[in-house]
């Protein structure tokens, strides 16, 4: 893989299909941490907790492409909240990924008038996120 990598090589994965119409996607990882500084302290002290990860997946609005559909179904049910455990987010080729489990948790649609209709897929990570290079 050449470095830096381009935007326009990036895309979302599904099932193992490459998931039609998508602009881009954010991840983000966070770390919990708890405040342990004692009385009497001149510098903070912290204890590591928990670590999180979630992002959104920007797409063109597209029911007709299955993947993209999919994820509309997913939260656009009777009962949303199917744990996710097939997406996989590419960086530059196949060989290397964001990977995870994770919940569609709200899916944002815009249509203004002068321009294209895009939806988000806000999204929160179950478990660890992987990062695969190959």
């Amino acid at each position: 893989m050449g470095y830096p990598i381009h935007g326009k090589v990036t895309r979302i994965e599904k099932n193992a299909q490459l998931t039609d119409n998508t602009l881009g996607f954010e991840i983000t990882t966070g770390l919990t941490l708890e405040d342990i500084t004692a009385q009497g302290a001149h510098w903070k002290a912290w204890l590591a907790g928990l670590a999180e990860w979630g992002g959104v997946m920007h797409c063109m609005f597209d029911p007709s492409s299955t993947e993209q559909k999919a994820l509309m179904d997913n939260i656009v049910a009777a009962t949303p909240g199917t744990k996710l455990t097939d997406l996989e987010f590419n960086l530059e080729d196949t060989a290397d990924y964001f990977s995870g489990n994770l919940f569609i948790t709200s899916m944002p649609v815009t249509a203004n008038i002068g321009g294209k209709v895009t939806c988000d897929f806000e999204f929160k990570g179950d478990g660890a996120l992987s990062l695969t290079i190959a």
